[in-house]
């Protein structure tokens, strides 16, 4: 499908130039993708464990989740996990998939403050990739194969940085209803990069947006209801510790999951379901 992704991207882009084809961009976005079990659309759950206080809620979080069959994909700091590897022993679960979140996360208010990820230099981000998935392998046993560049800062340079360090999938980037492929994820240097829905995402809502649960829930429902019209994907990310006191409000965002028109899937089946 990876040919069908790039020729619809290709569409996008132009339509979104020429007004009267605009209307029309949302419904051939994802023309000729297929979800398996015949589902209309597909859904990605994602956590980044930033701090402790991420780690603390992700038991919990994981135990929701197995209430209604569902998987998630959780992107983990080599430094914490090295540190702290007793607090990352809910990885080894077979319905958890670990994603590189990089070693250090540079720019990170406890371990690396002085760089930014997208400013250090092609071998830094090698080193940052490579050095977390090995930790990664050590506590969770098992590789990931995805990664997700910290708080979302990335460069074209880091594209051929992942595939330097054996990495094909990333999930580091934005989209907004006013891009032209909106969450059609796109071949960058080679690497698949999924797209992810940031105004759902709870650290922009939730905690630093002022937005209240019942219109937290309106968002990723929307979200769902948008990509289920166009047959695409809905890929959220979440800070566990915004769950802390609200364990029952995702809960009912998992209860309102329409699982017999949704594919719900990780990041790296995803992926792997994309690049057939």
């Amino acid at each position: 499908m990876i040919t069908r992704l790039q020729k619809n991207a290709r569409f996008a882009r132009i339509a979104n130039r020429i007004p009267i084809l605009r209307n029309f961009v949302g419904s051939k976005l994802f023309e000729g993708v297929s979800w398996p079990g015949e589902k209309t659309a597909a859904m990605v759950i994602s956590f980044d464990v930033d701090y402790a206080e991420d780690e603390a809620m992700m038991p919990e979080l994981m135990e929701s989740l197995r209430k209604f069959g569902f998987r998630a994909s959780v992107a983990c700091i080599g430094k914490w996990m090295e540190i702290r590897p007793a607090a990352y022993e809910f990885l080894r679960a077979d319905d958890v998939e670990i994603v590189n979140h990089s070693y250090s996360h540079p720019n990170h208010d406890l371990i690396d403050d002085t760089r930014k990820f997208s400013s250090i230099s092609r071998a830094e981000m090698i080193d940052e990739v490579k050095r977390c998935h090995e930790i990664a392998v050590q506590v969770a046993g098992k590789p990931p194969d995805v990664f997700r560049a910290p708080h979302f800062l990335w460069t074209r340079e880091m594209f051929e940085a992942l595939k330097d360090a054996g990495y094909l999938f990333s999930s580091s980037g934005f989209y907004s209803e006013e891009a032209p492929a909106f969450s059609l994820p796109r071949i960058v240097d080679g690497v698949l990069e999924i797209p992810l829905y940031r105004r759902c995402g709870t650290y922009h809502t939730l905690r630093k947006g002022g937005t209240d649960e019942t219109g937290w829930l309106a968002l990723v429902r929307s979200a769902l209801d948008i990509e289920l019209s166009r047959g695409g994907v809905a890929v959220f990310y979440f800070d566990p510790m915004d769950f802390s006191g609200r364990l029952t409000l995702f809960e009912e965002f998992l209860s309102g999951v329409d699982k017999d028109r949704l594919w719900v899937t990780t990041l790296g089946g995803l992926c792997r379901h994309l690049s057939t």
